[in-house]
């Protein structure tokens, strides 16, 4: 055997390769058949086999067969998934194959919305692990878990899993009762997602409870939070990332006027607020310090009134760093009652205009953006760096209104934004523009029009090509798919008709196709 094959670091690379290159059933075999060739092989090749699972069948398997009752569903819903079912108490002797195999998994998957896989173990299941497992936990070098379960009576023993060596946490329950008290290991978690639903006042205590043990976090995603366990996460020197889902601005209530040990967030550079109201973002963005260099900014706002727009992106520049920011993801929705697109036109974007290295933008507006030609000259001249710019309104529901963009003002975007690869915003391609375009520089690929009218797809596409010479994709609502008006059909043509015409859509056309073809060959 060559000399390099007994060094292990080098085979544990070699096999982690092979785990990339094959498929499942075939990765499965070459690394059983690697761990018996000889001795240096064992460990690493079984490693390798067991480090990733996505259930427990396999070692529950390793137990005595008469312990075990293996079947496959035949119903639709859960067609060709596998159940195991213990059929006694599992005494501790039982137990020394199972472990030698299960102290190997580094990562775990249990997830009961994965039809692909196993069903989730059932309670009973659980139960007999916990009742006759030797040790506290069934993977002790476990690191990565992914947990979503549907039943209560599964999240009691969600505690075997949370080993001391426990990195990352995915905790997802769509039961109806509180969170269980969880093992205090969890304090050594540097990535944690723990969702539970509802926006009760005791989710938001359990949640609470949990985030104040976090010491040493980098990532958190948690459903609400109160006062105390924000001001608890703000002086933590770890969180780089903070993603807070139904915020409850009377659960926050009134932030101390104490003066913290130290300024508040200081590592914080993501943060990403979902349905939240503005009093919650207002009173989340005011804990942010002038220092805090903010890298990304994401938030799902609740309005009643569309005037509230200019108020947050007022909040928005007083709040988060004109210099750092680069990503800015702002959605707004109402769930009491519809405007009609021609209430108000939010052209006050302008405000915005301050974050001048972003690169990234996204807003969606319930109400129509009203964008012409002057406005997105401005906003390409503002922002010069962006590589995606999406912008939402409600033309896709009301084909009646027409945008005031014309195809003019889409060359602002190749002149004055070199790095935009993906543009969406509604244009009124109905005439166009009888003056030459010279040469473009643009790297725009995607173009997504939503349902935009258009007039003679010839003469748009010449102009398109003209202006977007990297262009792949035309992007456009489906009236097949969507509730749309008359008009739909002749939009969605005209314009997968204009992407037809571009080199490059036909280009990666082909290369899809040779791609097809090679997976042929390989089957």
């Amino acid at each position: 055997m060559h000399r390099g094959l007994c060094i292990p670091e080098i085979v544990y690379l070699i096999f982690s390769e092979l785990r990339n290159l094959f498929p499942e059933p075939a990765r499965d075999k070459t690394l059983a058949a690697l761990a018996v060739t000889c001795r240096d092989f064992l460990n690493p090749a079984l490693d390798t086999l067991w480090s990733e699972q996505t259930t427990l069948r396999h070692v529950l398997k390793c137990l005595p067969s008469h312990l075990w009752e293996q079947s496959v569903g035949s119903e639709p819903w859960d067609e060709g998934q596998f159940y195991l079912r213990l059929l006694g108490p599992v005494n501790p002797e039982y137990w020394s194959r199972p472990l030698f195999y299960a102290s190997r998994i580094q990562k775990l998957t249990l997830d009961c919305s994965d039809t692909m896989h196993d069903a989730f173990p059932d309670a009973s299941v659980l139960e007999a692990i916990r009742a006759g497992l030797p040790r506290t936990y069934l993977c002790p070098n476990l690191h990565n878990l992914l947990w979503r379960s549907d039943e209560d009576a599964q999240l009691p023993f969600l505690n075997l899993f949370l080993s001391p060596n426990l990195d990352s946490a995915a905790i997802m329950v769509f039961g109806v009762s509180p969170p269980v008290p969880l093992d205090l290991s969890i304090l050594s978690l540097k990535k944690l997602d723990f969702q539970f639903p509802g926006n009760s006042s005791l989710v938001c205590r359990s949640a609470s409870s949990l985030v104040l043990r976090l010491n040493r976090v980098e990532v958190l995603s948690v459903t609400n939070l109160d006062r105390t366990a924000l001001q608890h996460l703000s002086q933590l020197e770890t969180l780089r990332s903070l993603e807070l889902f139904n915020v409850d601005a009377q659960h926050i209530g009134r932030l101390s006027s104490v003066v913290p040990r130290r300024a508040p967030f200081p590592a914080l550079r993501t943060l990403k607020l979902g349905d939240v109201s503005y009093s919650g973002v207002n009173k989340i963005l005011r804990m942010l310090p002038p220092s805090c260099e903010l890298d990304s900014f994401t938030a799902g706002i609740q309005f009643h009134d569309p005037a509230m727009f200019n108020e947050v992106y007022t909040l928005l520049v007083e709040s988060l760093s004109h210099a750092t920011l680069r990503m800015l993801d702002i959605g707004f929705f109402s769930r009491t009652q519809e405007f009609p697109p021609s209430f108000e036109r939010n052209t006050d974007l302008t405000t915005l205009f301050a974050f001048q290295n972003l690169q990234f933008l996204r807003v969606y507006s319930p109400v129509l953006l009203g964008i012409d030609d002057a406005l997105a000259w401005d906003m390409a001249r503002a922002w010069p760096n962006l590589t995606s710019l999406l912008l939402h309104s409600p033309l896709d529901d009301n084909l009646q209104d027409t945008p005031v963009l014309t195809l003019s003002g889409l060359r602002a975007f190749a002149v004055h934004c070199p790095c935009l690869t993906n543009l969406r915003i509604d244009v009124d391609a109905s005439h166009v523009p009888a003056d030459t375009i010279t040469s473009s520089e643009s790297s725009l690929s995607v173009l997504d029009v939503a349902s935009s009218p258009i007039g003679d797809p010839d003469a748009v596409g010449s102009f398109v090509r003209q202006l977007f010479p990297h262009l792949e994709k035309i992007e456009c609502q489906d009236w097949r798919w969507e509730h749309l008006g008359d008009m739909a059909p002749d939009r969605y043509l005209g314009w997968k008709q204009v992407e037809a015409s571009l080199p490059h859509a036909r280009d990666a056309e082909g290369e899809q196709e040779e791609e097809e073809d090679w997976e042929l060959v390989d089957l």
